[in-house]
């Protein structure tokens, strides 16, 4: 009896948008719909954007205040994983199979087959990285339902690396999680490796790695919104870009910080889940004062525009904490 894996029908998407949110969304929307027996693999880029996994949580991974003073968008994915990097440099690639066909060896080794081609030599490292020189240039994380398996990548082309340190740097300490954390580790560029590489090629190389493997492609689509449910996709955009998905699906953490020097010390602590303060507690000289602070900013979401409004109606005479309190969410 022919195996399943041996039947697969393929489709190769290309995505034209650089929208992160409508790229999710679009990825998100084949994934559900994905026929029996069927395996499609997707290339697409977007703008500057940080996206952290499912599990992850953004306060820990990111550089908040970076992100927002340079127009990058932050974004959570379906799958797990760590937090990556993207703007129009880097590559995604990603596979949507049939959960009896998946074999997550096979569909990395395309990848691996089509920079062999182009003269890279790439080996998979530890956390399901891709390895060039010694250094990453590929992350990789997974989704499973029921019926369906979603593989999805990066590849750095030729990223801006300093900006994807810098956004990956987060500016808060003293948070305590069992969210999934980030392991980063040395990048670099596949231009850095082969400076006459060219997006084209590599696009090409991996579309022909993906043909020759799965040998079966009788298709090459290019993804536009007409050639899907718009209204089910333009409802995932909206989950992708609303803050109950960015920020409303992060576990509870502690945060615990303080403010000011020695015996004028106060420890500030809080208690957040789903994005909303569930409790403050400030210790040290002088903070029964703060007791209706602490009251009031129960329930309140840890952004910086709502901490200011539930602050200024309490009132409180000590701008300068207030600023600092304010300060602290760095969106």
């Amino acid at each position: 009896m022919t195996s399943p894996a041996a039947r697969l029908k393929t489709t190769v998407y290309r995505l034209e948008s650089l929208d992160i949110y409508r790229n999710l969304a679009a990825e998100e929307y084949l994934f559900r719909e994905l026929p029996s027996g069927h395996c499609s693999f997707m290339l697409w880029r977007s703008r500057p954007s940080v996206v952290i996994g499912k599990n992850q949580n953004p306060w820990r991974e990111c550089n908040l205040p970076a992100l927002t003073a340079e127009d990058i968008h932050l974004a959570r994915r379906i799958s797990g994983g760590g937090a990556v990097y993207h703007d129009p440099g880097n590559l995604n690639f990603g596979f949507i199979v049939d959960r009896r066909c998946y074999d997550f060896d096979r569909q990395i080794q395309v990848v691996c087959n089509a920079l062999q081609a182009l003269g890279i030599d790439a080996v998979t490292g530890p956390r399901h990285i891709l390895l060039a020189a010694d250094r990453k240039i590929s992350g990789n994380a997974f989704y499973y339902r029921r019926n369906t398996a979603l593989h999805h990548g990066t590849l750095l082309f030729d990223a801006d690396l300093e900006r994807l340190r810098r956004c990956l740097q987060p500016t808060i300490d003293g948070i305590k999680t069992r969210s999934i954390a980030s392991h980063p580790v040395d990048t670099v560029n596949l231009r850095d490796l082969q400076p006459d590489l060219t997006l084209p090629q590599l696009e090409e190389k991996l579309i022909e790695a993906f043909h020759l493997e799965y040998s079966n492609v009788d298709t090459y689509s290019v993804m536009h919104d007409g050639d899907c449910d718009a209204t089910a996709v333009n409802e995932l955009q909206a989950k992708y870009a609303g803050d109950a998905w960015r920020f409303g699906m992060t576990t509870l953490f502690t945060l615990r910080l303080q403010y000011g020097d020695h015996d004028t010390a106060v420890t500030a602590v809080f208690q957040i889940r789903k994005g909303l303060i569930e409790s403050a507690e400030f210790t040290g000289a002088g903070t029964a004062s703060l007791d209706d602070v602490a009251a009031t900013l129960k329930g309140c979401d840890f952004r910086t525009a709502a901490l200011q409004d539930r602050l200024r109606a309490v009132g409180t005479a000590d701008t300068e904490l207030c600023d600092w309190l304010c300060a602290l969410p760095g969106v």
